[in-house]
């Protein structure tokens, strides 16, 4: 049996989207493939532990025992654990300097790693993006900072 962890996003600001939603959780569990989800809990995921055990999924601390890591953010480097198999958007793809850290770490605690923005179709689209609602995100989130520094709004 392969065992998924949904794991509790770390990175600060924190990210509120989710890898699985509890539907799809659901939809997992009652297909006939051997495979357990197990939720990390989370206060500000946007969808309540309440809901992922409404849909038959386990919700706890430790989610260790798990053979795969659904995030959606980079990982805490505190919280990789060594040998396992994560899926997340690393930011490491570009080299991008302030993630040297967590790919070296990612490397010598033997960990695979499943970087959404790598993943392609044949003819080399991303499967995976927020493209345009990512950029509407973070002009939401630039006007929201300026908002709050400025005392305007």
């Amino acid at each position: 049996m392969i065992k998924i962890g949904l794991i509790r996003e770390g990175k600060i600001p924190a990210d509120n989207r989710v890898a699985l939603t509890p539907a799809q959780c659901k939809w997992i569990l009652k297909n006939p493939a051997a495979v357990k989800i197990l939720v990390q809990t989370s206060d500000h995921r946007c969808f309540p532990d309440k809901e992922y055990l409404m849909a038959g999924v386990e919700v706890k601390e430790d989610i260790s025992e798990c053979d795969l890591f659904f995030g959606i953010k980079e990982v805490p480097i505190s919280d990789l654990i060594k040998g396992k198999t994560y899926l997340f958007f690393s930011h490491t793809k570009k080299k991008q300097l302030y993630n040297q850290q967590l790919f070296r770490s990612i490397l010598e605690k033997e960990i695979t790693l499943i970087d959404y923005e790598c993943l392609e179709h044949e003819d080399g689209q991303r499967i995976l993006g927020f493209g345009f609602f990512a950029g509407v995100v973070g002009a939401h989130n630039g006007i929201m900072a300026y908002g709050r520094r400025t005392g305007k709004y």
